[in-house]
């Protein structure tokens, strides 16, 4: 019986943890996205997409500067998370062929991206030239 609450009480850790990770937008979090809700998410204001994989060493490492860039440029810009092989179409569409790649798009477009694991800091510098702009 303790194993089994032990178990039990290790997955709905892990559980909670990977929720607080991937949930949310402009909030300071980052939410992930579908090949479906895509184009709705980029649509309005400026917007971060992590193209990533879960097989990927160099996304993983990526994912917690991320996260704290979210927290970072909490309510200025949006952070999302789309897993590139749950969506090829978008992938191709963007010409993504390596990852993880971090697409800025305002409005809609794609203002400037960036390949390969990037610094906390090289995310929120290039975020904070692009909020310059009119």
């Amino acid at each position: 019986m303790k194993r089994r609450t032990f178990i039990i009480t290790a997955l709905l850790s892990a559980f909670l943890c990977l929720g607080n990770m991937v949930f949310a937008g402009n909030d300071g979090k980052v939410k992930e996205i579908t090949e479906k809700t895509f184009d709705a998410s980029i649509s309005k204001g400026v917007v971060i997409v992590d193209f990533w994989a879960t097989w990927c060493r160099p996304c993983i490492i990526q994912a917690p500067l991320f996260e704290a860039a979210a927290k970072e440029m909490k309510g200025k810009v949006t952070f999302l998370k789309l897993d590139v092989d749950k969506a090829k179409n978008v992938a191709g569409r963007y010409r993504i062929t390596g990852i993880p790649a971090l697409i800025v798009f305002k409005d809609g477009k794609e203002v400037t991206r960036m390949v390969g694991t990037q610094q906390k800091e090289t995310i929120i510098a290039t975020l904070n030239k692009v909020l310059e702009q009119k």
